[in-house]
């Protein structure tokens, strides 16, 4: 076996594995759930068992690795393994401090975790953020109940966003050796790839646009894959893509239904009929499983309010974008507003906070996009300060290539993704906020592999220019990675404080009411009670929620080093959200 391909099928079997780890499990739980069972311990760990066997019957498979020595097996064995211990201790460790992290996505979580059964119940009206979590899709958090009933801990459940971002990586790398681009380059495009601003800017919390970006370079892969050859991998693959982005967001059914139905056709253009085959029937099938998982919301939906993806759309609709459009957004059309965030400083303005967006020329930056870059939902230019100029040169460099090499089949699919991904962009109303259309990432970075691709020892000063420049974009967003270890800290600075004291605390949890979790994890006593006004009232840290400072007790925590660190650069404590 050459090593060109020993390097592909290893890069494949471990994306597989990671893939199907997560899709295993919510297929165990939801089945669990529809047969009138509850979330358990059990289901992540067998779903991880589950894995490993199909993972060990393709290991000693003939076209596979029949022939490699043990150690090698054990080693295929070992890395994906590691990468699911890794992302559980890394995700365990950080809290979110997300707004819709600790208002309704770990509000799900625990609602799951406490037996709450979504397919036959729905949660009262009066119970905290009701109407998401009954009606939105809840793919992600259904997986994070399996795994914080298997750790005992709610926030190892971040660890999907990490496996699914790792399984990416892999999956890509083995995509982009099939079309054969060399293992360096193919590992290069893959890390810019994987680390889509929205997927590391929502590592460490339990939003879902982020996680969807990765299963979409899963989906996109693995119709690559049973494209190119007849494999019951690929097709497992295909599903476990499918039934994943799903469930995970009500806009991933336009991005499946137009990835999958663009590549049947482009199958039938060239009058591939095998993998068009394939496509249909793997596709239908995957779709089907995926609506049977998502009885709820998409069942229910329609049974109790005639819709689907209520409440979203239909005629009892709810605005969810209103209060979130940025200043001088409101009246504009959908292009204006795409090309007025795509091109001003990276920001999260709000008309409701003052802020309008601020345009800029590509490759400017400022303080704002600085301090904005790392943020979780930012709204304006939320590709970070670099990536408008990165798409106008992707733009410049895809006119080129036309030009010289639009008659060659090399050219023309990679062309076709491109085209596929701009209408995946254009037909969502909300395509300025980059969190909504986060496979417009992958538009310049396929851009690369083309320049790759057709012009392998030439234009190396242009394609250095352009590695750096991805790579420089995504470094911004690494202020959002170090913020959250500051907040970690003055977290459990702070609940180290309040169980010191010894006291019974007084809290008022209000749409952040998931952070009773840390109170009870920490066996703090508390009781609630209505603080609207209580000027002795304090914040809990980077959270909605408030509390009662106890009376003693709190001067005998030390800091962590963290914090003594942050106080000998005189960082206010009320930057982080709370001054105890």
């Amino acid at each position: 076996m050459k090593k060109i391909d020993v390097s592909r099928k290893q890069n494949f079997l471990y994306g597989f594995f990671l893939a199907g780890v997560l899709g295993l499990t919510l297929a165990i739980t939801a089945f669990s759930l529809l047969l009138g069972f509850s979330v358990s311990y059990w289901q992540f760990p067998l779903a991880t068992l589950i894995g490993a066997g199909i993972h060990a019957r393709l290991l000693f498979r003939e076209r596979w690795f029949a022939h490699s020595p043990m150690t090698e097996k054990v080693y295929l064995y070992l890395v994906p393994l590691s990468a699911i211990a890794v992302s559980l201790i890394v995700a365990g460790y950080f809290y979110d401090v997300s707004p819709d992290g600790q208002e309704y996505h770990q509000e799900a979580i625990l609602q799951l975790h406490n037996g709450w059964n979504p397919y036959f119940t729905a949660l009262p009206q009066t119970a905290n953020q009701a109407i998401w979590i009954n009606h939105y899709a809840k793919g992600m958090e259904i997986i994070q109940s399996a795994i914080y009933h298997a750790t005992g801990n709610i926030e190892a459940g971040k660890a999907t966003n990490f496996i699914a971002l790792i399984a990416g990586y892999f999956l890509s790398v083995s995509a982009m050796l099939s079309f054969g681009l060399p293992l360096a380059k193919s590992r290069i495009i893959a890390v810019l790839l994987s680390l889509n601003p929205v997927t590391v800017n929502q590592l460490l919390t339990f939003y879902v646009d982020g996680v969807l970006a990765s299963f979409l370079v899963m989906l996109i892969c693995a119709i690559l894959f049973v494209i190119l050859e007849r494999q019951l991998p690929y097709q497992l693959l295909l599903v476990f893509a499918i039934i994943l982005a799903i469930n995970v967001k009500f806009t991933a059914i336009v991005f499946v239904a137009l990835f999958t139905g663009s590549a049947a056709i482009w199958s039938m253009w060239h009058r591939r009929v095998r993998p068009l085959k394939q496509l249909i029937a793997t596709g239908a099938a995957a779709v089907i499983l995926a609506f049977i998982i998502g009885f709820n919301p998409y069942v229910t939906n329609t049974i109790r309010h005639g819709n689907p993806l209520y409440p979203l759309l239909g005629p009892d609709k709810v605005d969810i974008m209103t209060h979130n459009l940025p200043g001088t957004f409101e009246g504009m059309s959908k292009i204006k507003r795409f090309a007025v965030s795509l091109f001003s400083h990276t920001d999260n303005a709000m008309a409701v906070t003052g802020g309008k967006p601020d345009l800029k020329i590509p490759f400017t930056v400022k303080k704002t996009d600085i301090n904005s870059a790392g943020k979780v939902d930012t709204r304006i230019a939320g590709f970070g300060p670099l990536f408008s100029g990165i798409l106008v040169l992707a733009l410049g460099l895809f006119i080129a290539l036309c030009i010289r090499f639009r008659a060659y089949p090399a050219f023309k699919h990679p062309a076709f993704l491109l085209l596929v991904l701009a209408v995946s962009v254009a037909v969502i109303p909300e395509a300025w906020w980059a969190r909504y259309v986060p496979q417009l990432w992958l538009v310049p970075l396929v851009m690369l592999f083309a320049l790759e691709h057709l012009l392998p020892h030439k234009r190396k000063v242009l394609k250095y220019a352009m590695y750096m420049l991805v790579l420089v974009n995504i470094s911004f967003t690494g202020t959002g990675i170090i913020w959250n270890i500051l907040i970690t800290s003055h977290i459990d600075y702070q609940l180290a404080q309040l169980k010191a004291s010894g006291e019974v605390i007084t809290v008022e949890f209000r749409k952040a009411q998931s952070n009773r979790i840390r109170f009870q994890d920490h066996k703090i006593p508390y009781v609630e009670q209505d603080l609207e006004g209580d000027e002795h009232a304090k914040a809990i840290v980077r959270s909605d929620s408030r509390f009662l400072p106890p009376k003693s007790g709190t001067d005998e925590v030390k800091p962590p080093l963290v914090i003594r660190l942050t106080e000998r650069f005189k960082m206010d404590n009320e930057w982080v959200g709370y001054k105890l």
